[in-house]
């Protein structure tokens, strides 16, 4: 159907397509809507960014949306049936949108995509880097196309004139240190990860490394048989966040310093995401400043630059998007 199809309150575009998942359950299967890029990304931006938000903003995220999409695209290509998630996972998604600096920003800035060295970058980026940006990676995936420049954390020293007052540059969380045992044991259980479990207890929970800017990378545990466990910063958000009820008993980044206090575990958090590439509230300062949507790029990913590729951007290409499983 050229028309918008409803599913779970919400209208998407493109051709729908549900694929059985055997391996999953005898019931089970994906929700997949193929869809041409330049009609997917109004809906990222529509989910991604606050209607309040400067134009210039907008146009900043579509290019970068658009990049990362046509990454995505590369990277799953023969390797599963659907190239971004609708969700965190990839890149949110609210499908079909009438919101018309979405549709505006994308339009102004068709078939333009940030490059370096002559490929795509895959533009991550998160809400917010709360001042501690990281590697992307460090925080998202070790392969051979993240390790260049643009996604690398050169500067040292926190990042200023970025994120400062936005709501989640600086937060607090606090677990009991038996529900945290308990989420860690058994997300290392789950992820067979020997290394990382059982722990009996906590007995302490310090930080191990940090990069360049001070953003915590690994986290050094002790439980009360004495025996040691090293985990990386982004496991332990993943493993809390996996056994969580809600966003209130969830934690927002792996920017953590800890502390133990009693049966509790205190964590000071800052920021809200991966913290790699984009920082969407450091953009939006930079937009109200008067910064063009190429200088906010290239803030963020230094060393890459905007290029229009008319001839492979337009209506020919077609992205497909997991709705639902």
């Amino acid at each position: 159907s050229r028309g918008e199809i409803q599913f779970g309150g919400s209208a998407y575009l493109g051709i729908a397509k549900i694929v059985r998942r055997a391996d999953i359950d005898a019931n089970a299967s994906d929700l997949v809507f193929i869809v041409p890029l330049e009609e997917y990304l109004p809906g990222v931006l529509a989910k991604e960014l606050f209607k309040g938000w400067q134009p210039i903003t907008y146009q900043a995220q579509a290019i970068a949306a658009r990049s990362y999409a046509a990454c995505e695209m590369e990277w799953w290509r023969n390797r599963r049936h659907y190239d971004v998630v609708a969700g965190q996972a990839s890149q949110a998604w609210v499908g079909a949108t009438s919101d018309a600096k979405s549709l505006d920003a994308v339009a102004n800035t068709r078939g333009q995509y940030l490059v370096f060295d002559g490929r795509v970058v895959p533009t991550y980026y998160s809400s917010c880097c709360g001042g501690l940006p990281s590697s992307a990676v460090d925080s998202i995936r070790d392969g051979t196309w993240t390790q260049i420049a643009p996604l690398y954390v050169t500067q040292k020293g926190r990042r200023t004139q970025c994120c400062e007052k936005a709501p989640t540059a600086k937060w607090q969380a606090s677990f009991s240190i038996a529900e945290t045992v308990e989420r860690m044991n058994e997300w290392a259980k789950q992820n067979g990860r020997k290394d990382l479990g059982p722990m009996n207890g906590m007995k302490s929970f310090v930080v191990g490394d940090k990069n360049s800017v001070g953003r915590s990378m690994t986290f050094l545990i002790t439980d009360k048989n004495g025996k040691r466990f090293t985990w990386d910063a982004s496991d332990f958000r993943v493993a809390l966040n996996s056994g969580a009820n809600g966003s209130r008993d969830s934690l927002k980044s792996s920017a953590l310093e800890p502390r133990l206090d009693g049966g509790r575990l205190i964590l000071d958090g800052r920021g809200y995401g991966h913290g790699a590439g984009m920082c969407q509230y450091g953009a939006e300062f930079m937009a109200k400043s008067g910064k063009s949507p190429r200088a906010i790029l290239e803030r963020y990913y230094p060393g890459a630059t905007v290029v229009t590729m008319p001839e492979t951007s337009s209506a020919s290409a077609t992205t497909s998007a997991l709705v639902s499983s």
